[in-house]
């Protein structure tokens, strides 16, 4: 298999498992009652899993990005706005 076509299947891999994360939310909710505790940390445990994925995500797409304008040339996310979340 070449290079292109396993990182495309990684990719694939990887969307499907930061989904699959998301499902641990939708599961809370079943029944109507949320354990504060359980939301938090199954937040922050999708929160790690998304942001996991969107760092090697970067990093392949970068792998195949032509020229000067690719991925890898953009300027980096300014302080103030990574953290006002």
């Amino acid at each position: 298999m070449n290079d292109m076509k396993r990182d495309l299947i990684r990719i694939q891999e990887l969307v499907g498992m930061a989904f699959s994360e998301t499902g641990s939310l939708v599961a809370l909710t079943d029944g109507g009652q949320m354990n504060p505790n359980k939301l938090q940390k199954t937040l922050e445990q999708t929160m790690e899993q998304f942001e996991r994925t969107t760092l090697e995500l970067r990093r392949l797409c970068e792998r195949y990005s032509p020229g000067a304008g690719g991925f890898a040339h953009r300027p980096a996310l300014p302080i103030w706005i990574s953290q006002a979340a």
